[in-house]
C-alpha cells in the first residue's frame, strides 16, 4: 500500500513551510508532491532550499485548483499510489491523520473518498468543516457544523462531500479519469463534483470525526464578490452536469433570485 500526499502551491511562499513543517512532524512516511501552479513568488526557492528531497512539479501556466491537482494526481497514480492525499497550501497539521484514515479505508473498501473535520486556525476548538450537504433543489451546498465546538468523538459518519482542504482519495476510482473536473476553474464546488461522482460510483464520502486538521483559509470568503460569483457559475455546472431539465430549471433560477436579492442588500457588487 501506497500512499502519496498532493499540496497545490501558488504564490505561496508565506505559508508553504507551515504546512510542510507541521506534515513532517507528523505524518513523513509517504511521498509527498508539491504542485507549484506557475507561483511568482519565491515559492519554489523556498521550497528547493528547505525540501531539497521533496517531489516538486512544475506547471508552465496557472491551472486552477483541479488542473493542479490533476497534475500532482497523474504521478501519484504512475508512481504506483494506491491513495492520495489532497491539501490546501494553508492548512496546519496537528496530529497523524492520515495513517488511521487510510486504515479505515483499507478495511472498508465501499469507501471512495475519507477526511478528518477541518477547524479554524484561529481557534483550534472552532469547526470550519465536517463535511458538506447537498441540496440539489436549490443548490446550496453547506458546510457542516460550522462554527460549532470540536469534541473528539471515535465515529465515522456519511457526508455528501468533503472540503477539498483535507480529502483523501482511493485512486483506482480514477485510473481512467481526471481526478477533478478542470472546469470548475479557478477553484470552487470542484470537491463537491468529485465527492458527487464518487458517490454516483456507488462509494461513500465520510468524515472520520476523531481527527483534526487546522486550515488558515476562510470559508466566509465566499462574502466577496468575485468569489460569491465564480461560486454561482460554478453551480451552473454542476446542475448541467448532473440535474435534469426541470430541476436545472428550479434551481437555476432559485440560484439567480438570491443573486439578485443579494444585489439588492448590497452583500455583493453588481459591478464586479
Amino acid at each position: 500500500m501506497k500512499v502519496g500526499i498532493i499540496i497545490l502551491a501558488w504564490n505561496s511562499e508565506k505559508r508553504i513551510l507551515d504546512c510542510l513543517d507541521s506534515l513532517n512532524r507528523y505524518c513523513y512516511d509517504f511521498s509527498t508532491y508539491v504542485v507549484d501552479n506557475n507561483s511568482k513568488d519565491n515559492t519554489v526557492q523556498i521550497l528547493k532550499k528547505n525540501y531539497p528531497d521533496i517531489n516538486i512539479i512544475l506547471s508552465n501556466s496557472n491551472l486552477g485548483f483541479s488542473g493542479g491537482n490533476n497534475l500532482g494526481f497523474t504521478q501519484a497514480i504512475k508512481d504506483g499510489c494506491d491513495y492520495v492525499v489532497l491539501l490546501n497550501d494553508d492548512v496546519i497539521i496537528l496530529e497523524d491523520f492520515i495513517s488511521p484514515l487510510v486504515r479505515k479505508m483499507e478495511n472498508d473498501k465501499t469507501i471512495g473518498s475519507i477526511g478528518p473535520v477541518v477547524v479554524e486556525n484561529f481557534d483550534r476548538n472552532i469547526i470550519q468543516s465536517a463535511g458538506g450537504k447537498i441540496n440539489l433543489l436549490t443548490l446550496d451546498m453547506k458546510y457542516l457544523n460550522q462554527g460549532k465546538f470540536y469534541n473528539k468523538i471515535n465515529k465515522i459518519k456519511n457526508v455528501d462531500y468533503i472540503l477539498g482542504a483535507a480529502i483523501i482519495v482511493r485512486t483506482n476510482l480514477f485510473e481512467n479519469a481526471s481526478l477533478f473536473d478542470p472546469h470548475y476553474y479557478p477553484a470552487y464546488v470542484e470537491e463537491v463534483d468529485l465527492c458527487y461522482r464518487i458517490k454516483k460510483m456507488g462509494y461513500s464520502n465520510k468524515i472520520y470525526c476523531n481527527y483534526k486538521i487546522a486550515h488558515i483559509g476562510s470559508l466566509s470568503a465566499s462574502n466577496n464578490s468575485i468569489t460569491y460569483r465564480r461560486i454561482l457559475n460554478n453551480k451552473f455546472l454542476f446542475a448541467i452536469k448532473y440535474l435534469s431539465i426541470v430541476n436545472i430549471f428550479l434551481s437555476v433560477n432559485f440560484l439567480l433570485a438570491k443573486f439578485f436579492v443579494n444585489i439588492l442588500l448590497k452583500k455583493i457588487n453588481r459591478n464586479l
